[in-house]
């Protein structure tokens, strides 16, 4: 796996020593992070209450509490792609504020050294699918920055440099192995069905799944997809179930992404 999580806790053991509070508390930082952004967005979206009550599902879901508490890649990954998703959606929408759209591409690359390539393929392909879905595909062309593009080499490309030099199969064994294998095969043995995150999601977001029920319920046909900001929680939710459903290996903490605008909606 990239570095950024084991350098970032590396870090917390110099300064904390080596405990459980040093070594989960990246993890713990990562989680209160996304908790912010869903205050934050849904302000955006609606109005205070509705970012504070965002927040609050999201702190005290059962899936996204129990994984802000362990050391493992998916929070800080699911953090960093979320802020790529976000910074994207606010560049497309506060006239072309470029500094908005390097941030997505810098969020982006830090995903990218948490997991690999997800990191700038999901923030991207949720972007573009939106903006065909909400009739604006025009904007597509829009997310290409070669400034962008800089930015992210910039981060990413000096760790693979160096990964490559120590190790010559490491750019197969990365790219080709630990990704396109990994997704089109079943040699890693995490096979599961493709209903597998159903109930992950499903128990994930307890207690607060009824709410998300009543609102399905009377609000689907007359308002829950009229709106863009609603259009991207859903394709933000269903572009990543179906990505990992579709894969041929399945664990579940891959599906942490959808947890933050489950909460939203």
């Amino acid at each position: 796996k990239p570095p950024l999580v084991p350098w970032l806790t590396s870090f917390s053991f110099k300064i904390f020593g080596e405990n459980d509070f040093s070594a989960r508390l990246v993890t713990g930082l990562c989680a209160w992070g996304c908790i912010l952004l869903a205050f934050f967005i849904g302000r955006r979206f609606r109005d205070e209450k509705t970012g504070f009550y965002a927040a609050a599902v999201l702190t005290i879901s059962v899936f996204p509490f129990m994984l802000g508490r362990i050391n493992i890649l998916d929070m800080p990954l699911t953090l960093f792609l979320c802020l790529a998703i976000w910074w994207g959606y606010l560049y497309l929408n506060k006239d072309y504020k470029r500094y908005l759209l390097y941030l997505s591409y810098f969020s982006c690359a830090l995903a990218f050294l948490i997991k690999g390539v997800i990191g700038i393929v999901l923030p991207f392909a949720i972007l573009v699918l939106w903006l065909i879905w909400a009739k604006r595909w025009r904007q597509i062309f829009r997310l290409i920055s070669p400034v962008g593009m800089m930015i992210f080499l910039a981060v990413v490309s000096p760790w693979i440099y160096l990964a490559q030099k120590e190790n010559h199969d490491f750019l197969w064994f990365f790219f080709i192995r630990e990704h396109f294998l990994r997704f089109t095969t079943k040699m890693h043995g995490k096979t599961e069905p493709f209903y597998y995150f159903v109930p992950i999601m499903i128990g994930g977001m307890l207690p607060w799944l009824i709410y998300l029920i009543r609102a399905w319920q009377q609000n689907i046909k007359t308002y829950l997809f009229r709106k863009d900001d609603n259009k991207l929680l859903a394709v933000w939710v269903l572009f990543i179930f179906v990505f990992y459903s579709v894969s041929s290996s399945k664990l579940a903490p891959y599906i942490a992404p959808v947890f933050l605008p489950l909460a939203l909606w």
